[in-house]
């Protein structure tokens, strides 16, 4: 049967509401669903297999066996490629088990659709569907989407199967439509069964990015103009690739220095001559700051411009709505999706004759350090970087390590850096198999604390990975504790001799290697630099030829010493 016969085959029949969330889903490019399965999502796995067999497009099932890992998946694939993604988790329970990658999707602002299950209504077995087992009950939860509301852009529940088809582009529409951000849906088992027409056609527009108003341009280009010492600042700019070169060519135009506080894409090159090498000095000494897409420039009250300072602000979302407390001030705020303010700047400024500044020479490297008795992230990770190429893209939530991983690992091209975006740990490793499932082709690596790696449900995580057969290298920094914990012990409140805080530090030893073997990954481990370039070779060789590979590197930190309790 041709795709154009079982078209219209379907057409001939209602179709259940299980097809209809598939379909929408497929009409919009949503060809992945990352899943955790349950009771309610039978009619789901019956209606992909009905796909198949009658030769239609589906989204393809990536089985996740913890949900963490699903959302971080789904994340991740928006971030890589700008497309809405989506998961489907079990009811009340699944979507308590999402945990904090809910937080870091809605501060990412990831366009995932968060889809779940809700308890069956009928108890008495009226309706095919209904409540068939003890948990049905236990499971049925006053306000389910209440667990996410104050993460998420909107919340649907379509009664019908013949809502289902607008409810679903709708809730795209919204996830995918800057400032992105997660959209949360549930759908009852029943409702998955029940059939209706198939959907007349919706109208879809074409969603243009906002642009900055004339005024808009205006006023920011005399802000500029009255500068002589401007500073342009950065989070996130780089979440769209193509906006990278023209915020170079703005810092270039106005002979700006760049600063990045996160670095959560690759934004601008940070061997840039234009890279602020002392972020609170250029700050410091700036009489205008441009702010790009950056939530947080910088920390209130103890860094930041200067009181006579002029700032500007660029953003889809300059008054950062989501957060409650948020009181960083500006004298002109530019609602516009940065790249087309970035353009329409540019355009003014070139034509009257702006050209770029003269520039010193680029950042240079620096000096290797010398392993010791015992390794340091830095010696790990300048070894590491031997052996990677400037197309390789990086997974990054190492904590306390991330300065070390700037060091030695700058990612220079647009769409070679990510990171969560928010405060929540464990998302590296199921942001690897998003990664992969959106684009095979770019070698990827990871590099993550071991606190970070537990947290990330590492043995869901490899199997998923190993299931969809994705390769890659994660690289872990096993200090044996959080580093992020214990040293703000330190900082609030110093002593001369102090033992290492409670409840901060392992003591148990995690064989990371153990672990990603006994999930079918390769697992590495060095200690020293006696064994340190041979590791890293056969981890990187593992990972090159196809493999995944899992390198725990025992490393020291000043905030984790051996401790008893």
């Amino acid at each position: 049967m041709t795709t154009e016969q079982a078209h219209r085959a379907v057409a001939s029949r209602p179709l259940a509401g299980a097809e209809l969330l598939l379909r929408s889903l497929s009409d919009r490019g949503v060809d992945t669903i990352y899943i955790n399965p349950g009771t309610d999502t039978a009619p789901l796995h019956r209606a992909v297999e009905i796909a198949l067999r009658e030769g239609r497009p589906a989204p393809r099932l990536v089985l996740c066996p913890h949900e963490t890992v699903a959302l971080a998946a789904a994340h991740a694939h928006f971030a890589v490629t700008g497309q809405v993604s989506a998961v489907f988790v079990h009811v009340d329970v699944g979507t308590q088990n999402l945990g904090s990658m809910v937080h870091n999707a809605a501060r990412a602002g990831a366009g995932v659709l968060i889809m779940a299950g809700v308890t069956p209504y009928d108890e008495f077995g009226a309706v095919h569907g209904g409540r068939d087992h003890i948990v049905h009950w236990l499971q049925d939860a006053p306000d389910q989407a209440g667990i996410v509301r104050q993460y998420v852009k909107a919340a649907f529940n379509p009664a019908h199967a013949s809502v289902v088809h607008a409810t679903v582009q709708r809730a795209i529409d919204l996830a995918g439509t800057a400032p992105t951000g997660p959209v949360y849906l549930t759908f009852g088992r029943e409702m998955l069964i029940e059939t209706a027409p198939e959907p007349a056609e919706l109208r879809r527009a074409r969603i243009h990015r906002s642009g900055p108003s004339p005024a808009a341009v205006d006023e920011s280009l005399r802000e500029i103009r009255a500068s002589s010492r401007p500073v342009l600042v950065t989070s996130r700019v780089g979440q769209d690739p193509e906006a990278v070169a023209p915020f170079t060519r703005l810092a270039e135009l106005l002979g700006a220095q760049v600063v990045d506080p996160l670095k959560e894409r690759m934004n601008f090159p940070p061997t840039h001559p234009l890279a602020a090498t002392d972020p609170r000095a250029a700050l410091a000494e700036a009489d205008l700051v441009i702010v790009v897409d950056a939530p947080v420039p910088w920390i209130l009250g103890t860094e930041g411009p200067g009181p006579g300072c002029r700032i500007l602000v660029v953003d889809t979302d300059p008054l950062q709505g989501s957060m409650p407390n948020w009181a960083f001030p500006a004298d002109v705020r530019v609602t516009s999706s940065p790249r087309n303010w970035l353009e329409a700047i540019i355009a003014r400024l070139e034509a009257e004759g702006a050209a770029p500044v003269p520039l010193g020479q680029p950042h240079a490297a620096s000096e290797r350090p010398k392993p010791g008795s015992s390794l340091t992230a830095s010696d790990v990770l300048a070894v590491l970087a031997d052996h990677l190429t400037p197309e390789d893209r990086l997974l990054e939530e190492s904590t306390t390590s991330a300065g070390a991983v700037r060091q030695w690992l700058p990612r220079t091209l647009p769409g070679t850096l990510f990171r969560a975006g928010g405060a929540g740990l464990g998302w590296a490793l199921g942001a690897l198999l998003g990664a992969k499932v959106a684009d095979r082709k770019r070698p990827t690596f990871v590099v993550v604390g071991d606190g970070s790696f537990i947290f990330s449900a590492p043995v869901a995580a490899l199997t998923a990975l190993r299931r969809e057969r994705a390769d890659g290298l994660i690289v872990v920094l096993q200090n044996g504790g959080y580093a992020a914990s214990s040293q703000p012990v330190h900082a609030l409140f110093p002593e001369d001799r102090r033992p290492q805080p409670p409840a901060t530090a392992f003591i148990a030893e995690v064989d990371i290697a153990g672990i990603a073997a006994a999930c079918g990954a390769t697992g590495f481990t060095v200690s020293s630099a006696e064994n340190l370039l041979d590791g890293v070779e056969q981890a990187v060789a593992e990972w090159r030829r196809g493999g995944l590979a899992v390198l725990a590197a025992k490393v020291t930190s000043p905030w984790i010493t051996e401790a008893d309790y």
